[in-house]
């Protein structure tokens, strides 16, 4: 009989987000009921939310990525839409566990982000709700550029 190990593989792929900031938005952060960014919800007074020329709706994942404050940052879940705007951190960047350097994202919309791939960058944060969480774009990498005529191999 052989026995086998295997490492666990990680994939550095972010379930993609709707929308990107293109500009801080103001609001009032709570760090969850345990103070550890699992259920940390974003609070905009506001009765809806423009972000990158795009109106959110509830179920919007979207990445703040321009904010003042930067432990605000990270990827958030539009949760309701209202008298107030409630984003709520999403599921899969809740605590420092989850939040690996090199992760990335793909970005659905936006007449500035569409296309465009986000990359979690160290130094992660040690805290959530107290160190900055940063994800640095990268532009070029949701477009090709060909050259030539076209291609008659295929």
């Amino acid at each position: 009989m052989t026995t086998t190990f295997s490492q666990t593989v990680f994939s550095p792929w972010l379930t993609p987000v709707r929308l990107v900031s293109t500009a801080n938005i103001a609001g009032t952060y709570y760090n969850g009921p345990s103070n550890n960014g699992v259920g940390a919800t974003y609070t905009i007074a506001a009765s809806s939310l423009t972000i990158d020329s795009v109106v959110c709706v509830v179920g919007d994942r979207v990445l703040l990525h321009t904010q003042t404050a930067t432990y605000t940052q990270g990827i958030y879940v539009v949760k309701s839409i209202g008298s107030t705007v409630v984003l709520e951190r999403s599921d899969d960047q809740q605590n420092i566990e989850q939040m690996k350097a090199g992760e990335y994202v793909a970005v659905g919309a936006g007449s500035v982000n569409a296309g465009n791939f986000y990359t979690l960058v160290e130094p992660l944060p040690q805290f959530i709700g107290v160190d900055a969480i940063v994800f640095n774009a990268d532009p070029s990498a949701g477009g090709v550029s060909f050259s030539g005529g076209p291609s008659t191999a295929n």
